[in-house]
């Protein structure tokens, strides 16, 4: 499929898209053996139930799995496996870029299973933020592994799990 797509709770998605996959805010997903080339957007909470392999990667300043909003939480869990990998300056989960005055909360997230491999794009953290560039403001909120296989790895000069490169930005 191509385009735009809104997960409602309950959808188990499969096959590939070169897309961008958005989840309602309280919605709960399976991802069952999916390539999305075009990036996940978290409305608000949501749950992401891993079943086969799964691989998804953000567009450019996107982050592959990106959560946020104050007060929101991202919940992985299941068998499966997911490879989610940051578009230039993206997070692998977490955060796009953010520039020019923006500001974003990074929402919670909360790992409680699956075989989970994070990369960050260029500059991008595995798990966190992307770039912090130039007046951008990020606002981290909390990452908890509670279960599973995680393997995390920042894009140039991003951190593993925590934040990617911040240029005259600011990570509070």
């Amino acid at each position: 499929a191509g385009g735009v797509y809104t997960a409602q709770d309950g959808d188990v998605l499969t096959g590939s898209t070169n897309g961008t996959v958005t989840i309602k805010d309280g919605a709960s997903i399976t991802l069952s053996d999916v390539d999305i080339n075009g990036g996940i957007v978290c409305e608000g909470t949501a749950t992401i139930i891993l079943v086969g392999e799964n691989n998804v990667t953000g567009l450019q300043n996107m982050a592959g799995i990106q959560v946020g909003g104050s007060g929101t939480t991202l919940t992985i869990k299941g068998n499966g496996a997911l490879t989610a990998k940051g578009g230039d300056d993206g997070a692998g989960i977490g955060t796009g870029c953010v520039e020019l005055g923006g500001s974003v909360t990074l929402g919670n997230i909360t790992i409680e299973g699956g075989s989970i491999t994070a990369t960050g794009g260029y500059s991008g953290a595995g798990i966190g933020t992307g770039s912090v560039l130039i007046g951008g403001s990020v606002t981290l909120s909390n990452i908890t592994i509670e279960g599973g296989s995680i393997t995390a790895t920042g894009g140039m000069f991003g951190a593993g799990s925590g934040t990617g490169s911040v240029e005259r930005g600011e990570v509070t």
